[in-house]
């Protein structure tokens, strides 16, 4: 089953997108890859209970178990021994993906705190990054039952000719970018 999202995207955006930018051929018109989330736990990755309570709440949002990220090395600075849990993340694809980026865009960032829009910075391959100080914005999460504020990582892997095809996209979509 197709989710709504895909639905509008297939048969709206990418049509509209296509005479933006001029592209004739369906298959050379930028798309969405995936979407990984990540947390980092730097600071409770001592507190098992936490860890936890987190891990449940981002496979709430997600709609997936995350993985947890080991470390390879110790550092001492950081007072970290190899094989401490450092993070935990998930890879969205197909249709999760598309139901996460509809949450993101229409229920989270919209209840952030003073959000003015999201920086317009996209990496060399046309990968967007955002991070949100509080995963509690999802509407699945209740903000009462959170023990914890912790910050979440979101990259959206996007396949495009060129790094403008993949802004155009995510701006047709509906992603809150920021004006410069």
């Amino acid at each position: 089953m197709k989710s709504q999202f895909k639905q509008k995207l297939v048969k709206k955006i990418y049509p509209e997108l296509a005479k933006k930018l001029g592209i004739k051929k369906f298959y050379e018109l930028p798309r969405i890859e995936k979407i990984i989330v990540n947390v980092g736990m730097a600071k409770i990755r001592d507190v098992k209970e936490t860890v936890q309570k987190i891990a449940a709440d981002i496979e709430k949002i997600t709609g997936q178990k995350p993985k947890f990220i080991k470390s390879k090395r110790s550092i001492a600075e950081f007072k970290l021994r190899t094989g401490e849990t450092v993070a935990m993340m998930t890879t969205l694809r197909n249709e999760k993906m598309y139901e996460f980026l509809y949450k993101l865009i229409n229920f989270a960032l919209p209840a952030v705190r003073d959000f003015k829009g999201l920086n317009a910075k996209f990496d060399s391959h046309g990968n967007f990054n955002l991070g949100i100080r509080e995963y509690a914005v999802f509407p699945e999460i209740m903000y009462e039952n959170v023990t914890h504020i912790q910050s979440i990582g979101i990259n959206i892997c996007v396949k495009a000719k060129k790094v403008e095809y993949a802004k155009k996209l995510l701006e047709v979509i509906g992603l809150p970018v920021a004006k410069q």
